[in-house]
């Protein structure tokens, strides 16, 4: 398997894509589109590689679904990964696409054998709340994720334009553009990101994705995109949805602009 990382400038470039690919047998492409979508090679552009050289492609969507309408056809993806808990669904319960071999698919190998459940790909007894809470979310989403993305950008960027103004030096990760509009990196040199977690425990941020929580090291996604070692741990992830409000957006942006102040301040006076 050949997993497609983000270059330096968080692109997937054409060139390389193909050389890469070129008699290896499936490609999986990680969480499409939490920094930046990766244009201009899009997701169906790598798709038509992949499927021009006979090579399964699986997309991890789950990032990507709550804004981006997915269609996998047109993305010209063989399999892709979802997670209900991304589009305020239960925890626990996802999805698998899977392109049909009739269709010019593949055929899946189940890992759980014992029973015919899931079409024989998974045995065992299924999570029937959770699946039906995951459709009554898919349903709700399919109404409202016009105005969430629209809203969220919203708050993304006055979080963002306040965080920036109130912190000299402030690094965004990403590109402004081709991103989720609900998701914010941001690297403050000089601080240790861990540190400001502590300084301000009445707001949910990160250091990296849920995936790595717990982990020492500095986010790999940020390392992959050329990000060094030290700014990395001292980039911090900060996430808005559906049920956050301008005041919540407001009230952090304070807390993390006096938090960092403050820690300025004591270093200048230890100094």
């Amino acid at each position: 398997m050949v997993v497609l990382p983000y270059s330096a400038n968080q692109r997937i470039q054409h060139v390389w894509l193909t050389l890469m690919l070129t008699g290896a047998a499936i490609a999986a492409l990680r969480q499409q589109g939490a920094l930046c979508w990766p244009g201009p090679l899009r997701v169906h552009e790598i798709g038509a590689v992949t499927r021009r050289l006979g090579v399964a492609f699986h997309t991890d969507a789950a990032q990507s679904i709550g804004s981006l309408a997915i269609d996998v056809a047109e993305l010209n993806v063989d399999l892709a990964s979802l997670s209900a808990h991304k589009i305020y669904g239960p925890k626990g319960v996802g999805a698998l696409y899977v392109r049909p071999p009739l269709r010019g698919g593949i055929a899946l190998t189940p890992q759980l054998l014992g029973g015919g459940q899931e079409h024989g790909l998974r045995a065992g007894t299924t999570n029937v709340a959770g699946i039906v809470g995951f459709g009554h979310a898919a349903q709700l989403l399919s109404e409202e994720r016009e105005r969430d993305a629209a809203h969220t950008l919203l708050l993304r960027e006055r979080l963002r334009t306040r965080l920036v103004d109130g912190i000299p030096g402030l690094i965004v990760n990403g590109p402004l553009t081709d991103r989720l509009p609900g998701n914010l990196s941001v690297t403050i040199p000089g601080t240790d990101a861990t540190d400001l977690m502590a300084a301000v425990p009445d707001l949910a941020l990160s250091t990296g994705s849920a995936c790595t929580t717990g982990q020492a090291e500095p986010s790999h996604v940020l390392t992959a995109i050329g990000v060094e070692a030290r700014l990395a741990r001292a980039t911090l992830r900060i996430s808005v949805g559906r049920f956050t409000s301008l005041r919540d957006v407001d009230t952090a942006a304070a807390r993390l602009v006096a938090a960092v102040r403050a820690r300025n301040s004591t270093s200048t006076q230890r100094l």
